[in-house]
Formats: structure tokens, C-alpha cells, sequence
């Protein structure tokens, strides 16, 4: 690492250069919500499938590129075809579920370097949290909330069943799009503070403030109504004291809109660049250490050096993969940093600049 330190940095530099052996041991990572296994996918097919593993591994890529891409359309897109044809090649690791059920996983950096060579969008694998409020109407009177308990022995056995395969619904399409996913308690916090009937009723205010204590980056709420026809799904997200309506009148519609919107956010182009960042507020050695842990554990940033140490502003030179539009979303995302409009420096620099959090401007 090559590293410029400006007048007055060394003092500060000597304690982090004498502490950086205790800090690679003690300061482990505080990532975003990082969704497990990214490359690794699940897939279904006949146990008399026909050439059954090179089936496996090109069902699992065409999985894996609307996970990693945020499109559903990637698997039918011309020029991702040779990734799927020679799926074998990027497999890294495979094994047996059960009689019809495989895992493979895949090799991520060449994966991604492909995606970069013919201009798709990688979405790397720090994402946002969701947290999910269900309301069902079974009807006879029959109202529950969907919560990180499966099933409860209130609801009949009807009513048991359809919240497991909602619940079943919601989970394998969260997988599917690599979407961190989140089911409130429903504890005595929770109904203290909200029911069934604020979550149906679209009272906003109640479900984020019931929200909070999850620190979700957003919150996806759904009505499921049951209907001669069959459940039927009202869905609306909030997010940042905002609500959106959602597209879907069904159990994935909801999760797979979502998923598309993140994509769009979160989804970068083309090879790293060089950025800038500036941190301000680095007052000690556990900050130091908390700070750089992070970044350096974020996919998004493939190389981060210290340029310089000013005071408690601290001064890097990353590789960067996106826009910084996209790079300081997901640096943010982690509950580390957080975007500071105050200006570290009486040169201004060209790039971008958080505080620690807890910090604020003018502090």
C-alpha cells in the first residue's frame, strides 16, 4: 500500500502503523445486510433428468444471473448464452439434496468479470434489509400477521396452511433475487405497539414506527385478501419516510418489484475506478479499525488505501466498482458510515465524504 500522509498526520499515523497486527485479529468486519451463499443457488429437477449435472449447473446459472444482475431477462439474453452452455466451467462446488434437488455453487470473480466484458450489471452481494409485514384475511373472522414464527397454534388448520405457503412463497423468490429478508417478532414490543388492523388499514406511520427497532433499510407490506378466487395481494413499500405503491397482486409480485428497484439502485457497470473518499470523526483506534474493517469488506471496492491522516479526518484511495451515486448507497448501508455534506479539507477534493456514525455535522 502506498500511502501519503499529509502535515501533522504522523503522530497519528504511529499508533495505527504499531496497532495494525492487533487490528487484522481484533476489528473483524461490520458488513451490510450481505445476503449468504450469493453464488451458490438451489435448483429443481427430475430425478430421471437426462445428463442430470450438466442440467444442474446450466439451470443454476441462468438462476444465478438474475440473482447477480437484478434482471429477470438475463437468463434469455443473447450474449450471457455462452455463460449458461459452459455453466460446468464456473462451477466450483456441487451437492445432492434430496432425490430432484441440487446445490451448485459458482466462481464468483470470473462470473463477474464476464458480466463486466459484455456490459451487464453486477449486484454485488452487500444489500439492503426488508423488513415484511403480512396482514391475512382468511375471512369467518380469521386475521393474522405473518411473523418470524412459522405457524401459531391460534390460526385453524386452514389458516396454518396458507400462511405456510405464503410463507414458503416469499422466502424461495427472496432467494431467488438474493434479497436479505426479515419477519417482525411479534413480541410484546410489537403488538404493544401495532396489530393486524394499522398494518391493513395502511396506517404508515405506526408500521415504521413499529419498524425501527429492526433497522431495516426499507419495509414491504402486504394485504393478502382470500377471494373466491384465491388470495389476492395489496402491496406498498415505505422507505425514507416515503411510501410507493407496488405492482404484484400475488405473493412474488411484490418481492421480485422490490428486487428490481434494488437492483437499480444498488447494480454497477463496467470495471473499478479510481474515487476518493474522506471519513471524518476518526478519533481512536477502535474507529480506525472499524472504518477500514468495513470498507475493506465491501465488494463494491476492490482496493482501499490511506492517503492521508488530517486531524480525525482520514483520507482514501479506493478502486471502486459504480458511479458515486451507487458507491456511497451502499457504504451507507452497513449502520458504519454515513454521508456528511461538511467539507473535510481547505482544498476541496473530488469524491466523497462520510462521518463515523453517531457523529454529526458540526460536532
Amino acid at each position: 500500500m502506498q500511502t501519503t500522509l499529509r502535515i501533522g498526520a504522523l503522530r497519528h499515523w504511529v499508533w495505527i502503523a504499531g496497532a495494525a497486527a492487533l487490528l487484522a485479529v481484533a476489528s473483524g468486519p461490520a458488513p451490510a445486510a450481505t445476503f449468504p451463499d450469493l453464488y451458490t443457488v438451489t435448483v429443481e429437477l427430475p430425478s430421471n433428468t437426462p445428463n442430470r449435472q450438466t442440467a444442474s449447473d446450466r439451470l443454476g446459472m441462468a438462476q444465478l444471473l438474475t440473482r447477480i444482475t437484478g434482471r429477470r431477462d438475463a437468463a434469455s439474453a443473447p450474449e450471457l448464452a455462452p455463460l449458461i452452455e459452459s455453466a460446468s466451467t464456473y462451477v466450483t462446488s456441487r451437492s445432492r439434496i434430496d432425490r430432484e434437488s441440487d446445490t451448485v455453487g459458482f466462481n464468483s470473480a470470473a462470473i463477474v468479470g464476464e458480466l463486466e466484458r459484455a456490459n451487464w450489471p453486477v449486484w454485488g452481494a452487500e444489500r439492503p434489509l426488508t423488513l415484511l409485514w403480512i396482514a391475512v384475511d382468511f375471512g369467518d373472522g380469521q386475521r393474522a400477521l405473518m411473523g418470524a414464527t412459522a405457524t401459531t397454534d391460534e390460526w385453524s388448520s386452514e389458516l396454518t396452511s396458507l400462511m405456510t405457503q405464503l410463507r414458503e412463497e416469499l422466502d424461495v423468490v427472496a432467494s431467488e433475487r438474493g434479497l436479505p429478508i426479515t419477519y417482525p417478532l411479534l413480541d410484546l414490543e410489537d403488538r404493544a405497539a401495532i396489530g393486524f388492523a394499522e398494518v391493513w388499514g395502511g396506517f404508515e406511520g405506526l408500521v415504521s414506527a413499529a419498524s425501527e427497532r429492526y433497522s431495516a433499510d426499507g419495509v414491504l407490506v402486504g394485504r393478502v385478501a382470500v377471494t373466491t378466487f384465491g388470495p389476492e395481494v395489496r402491496w406498498s413499500f415505505l422507505a425514507d419516510g416515503r411510501s410507493s405503491a407496488v405492482l404484484g397482486s400475488d405473493a412474488r409480485g411484490g418481492v421480485d418489484w422490490l428486487a428490481d428497484q434494488y437492483a437499480a439502485e444498488y447494480s454497477t457497470i463496467g470495471g473499478a475506478r479510481i474515487a476518493h473518499i474522506a471519513v471524518l470523526d476518526v478519533t481512536g483506534l477502535d474507529e480506525y479499525g472499524r472504518v477500514m474493517s468495513y470498507l475493506e469488506s465491501l465488494s463494491v471496492l476492490q482496493l482501499v488505501d490511506v492517503e492521508g491522516f488530517e486531524g480525525t479526518t482520514l483520507r482514501l484511495r479506493v478502486a471502486a466498482r459504480g458511479d458515486d451515486r451507487v458507491v456511497e448507497r451502499v457504504l451507507t448501508l452497513g449502520g458504519v458510515l454515513v454521508p456528511s455534506a461538511s467539507e473535510p479539507f481547505t482544498d476541496p477534493i473530488d469524491g466523497l465524504v462520510f462521518r463515523v456514525t453517531g457523529a454529526r455535522d458540526g460536532q
